[in-house]
This record gives C-alpha cells, sequence and structure tokens, in this order.
C-alpha cells in the first residue's frame, strides 16, 4: 500500500518541512512570506541527511549542521551520487569539521542503482569529487567513520533510536530504498522524508525531460513512494524558483 506522498509544486506558496517550528525549505510565487513560528523556542529537529557533496548541496548540508533548532544525528553518502564516494566521504568530514559538527557519523551506501538506471556524466562527477571552489581541511581523526558500517545501517538504527526522525535526501534515492528493503520497520521509525527530485509539470535536466536524482535510480524512487514511509517530494517545479 502506498505510504503518505504529498508532491511540492509552484503552484502554491511553498513553507515545507515546517516541523517543530523550523521551516527547511520555503519558496513561494508571489504573495506573502509563510508565517513566522511563535511561542516557546522548539526542541532541536532531529534529522538525518542523505546526500551526495556538491557545492548546492554542500551549502544545505552546513547549514543544517549550523542551524541552532536542528540536530544533525547522521550522514550518509548515496553511492550512486553526483559525488563518489571516495571522494564523497572527506569532503564530508571536511565539511562537518568546518560546521563544528565533527561527532555526527558518517557512512557511504551502496554503488549501483537497485534496479535499471543510469550514470552522471563524468564529467560532471569530477567536478562534484574536487568540490571546487571549496577548499577544505582534510580531517584524520572523526571518529565517527566505521568501515564496517554501512548508510543502510547507520539510517535504520538512527531512526530506530530516534523519536520523530526527520530525513532530508538530496540525491538519489537509493540508500533509502535499500534501508527499507533490509529493515522494513524503517518506513514506521521516519516521521517525513523530503526528497529532492522529479519534475512534475516541467521539463527535467536530464535526458527525456526527466530530473538527475530519479533519473539514475528509478527503481528506488519506486520502493521509497509505494512503502509507508511518509514522504514528501520537492520536484524542479519547485526549485527552479529558489
Amino acid at each position: 500500500m502506498m505510504g503518505a506522498t504529498t508532491i511540492a509544486s509552484r503552484t502554491a506558496a511553498l513553507a515545507l518541512a515546517t516541523i517543530g517550528g523550523i521551516s527547511l525549505v520555503t519558496t513561494a510565487c508571489g504573495g506573502s512570506a509563510a508565517p513566522q513560528p511563535t511561542g516557546e523556542r522548539p526542541s532541536p529537529l532531529p534529522v538525518a541527511v542523505d546526500y551526495s557533496p556538491t557545492v548546492s548541496d554542500a551549502g544545505a548540508l552546513l547549514y543544517l549542521a549550523s542551524h541552532p533548532d536542528v540536530d544533525l544525528l547522521a550522514v550518509t553518502l548515496a553511492g550512486t551520487g553526483e559525488s563518489r564516494c571516495e571522494a564523497a566521504l572527506p569532503n564530508t568530514l571536511g565539511l562537518l569539521a568546518l560546521a563544528g559538527a565533527d561527532d555526527v557519523p558518517v557512512a557511504c551506501g551502496p554503488s549501483e542503482p537497485m534496479g535499471p538506471g543510469h550514470e552522471w556524466p563524468s564529467e560532471w562527477r569530477d567536478a562534484a569529487d574536487r568540490l571546487a571552489p571549496l577548499e577544505l581541511d582534510v580531517v584524520h581523526d572523526h571518529v565517527n567513520v566505521d568501515a564496517e558500517l554501512s548508510a543502510i545501517d547507520l539510517l535504520a538504527d538512527t531512526a530506530a533510536a530516534t523519536d520523530g526522525l526527520v530525513v532530508v535526501a538530496l540525491g538519489p534515492l537509493t540508500n533509502l530504498a535499500a534501508a527499507l528493503d533490509a529493515h522494513p520497520e524503517l518506513a514506521e521509525d521516519v516521521a517525513m522524508l523530503y526528497t529532492m527530485g522529479g519534475a512534475i509539470g516541467v521539463t527535467g535536466n536530464a535526458p527525456n525531460g526527466a530530473e538527475w536524482n530519479y533519473y539514475v535510480d528509478p527503481s528506488a524512487v519506486d520502493v521509497v513512494v509505494r512503502s509507508e514511509m511518509p514522504v514528501t517530494i520537492v520536484p524542479l517545479d519547485a526549485t527552479n524558483h529558489v
């Protein structure tokens, strides 16, 4: 049975991910600004980030890692993402150190899609691996990188141990789909998955009008959307206007 899936498009003002008084994604097509939270300061929002470090996604990680109302509990790297895990791991450690969050556990996931998929252009991956023009310190002593721990297990363990975990997925959904396959209870342990992907009413940025994050591993998207996990999809329809 398909879980609760919301698609955020540009047809209305969006104030997405407003959980615990924190607006993680906000954009609007005219109209007034999203209402500001009132009352007592909320408890930090527990968040796990599943991503691949490009320059834009590095900014998202830095924002969440340094936000006083966010408790960043885990970072998982999509092996099918634009940046290869061999480069994504040290780059992510450097970003977390820059944000003063070098105690956050990090793990990489599968490098192959769950089913028939597509490859990122090699020149894009090379550029993402370099993460230019950012210059990050090399981190040698990050204590929470376990070579035996996969992104699949890190996601499942973090969700099982956390009430109200929000997952922010900024790349292909391979890790989430593989984690659901190995740990079906993950669907009930996650309060909301916010995923950037897809192109609903606009032409995508990948071949055949698709969007790259979902084009790389469409089988993973199918697994996640058909699961019982609550999902909010933020497609190119919305992000084109941010």
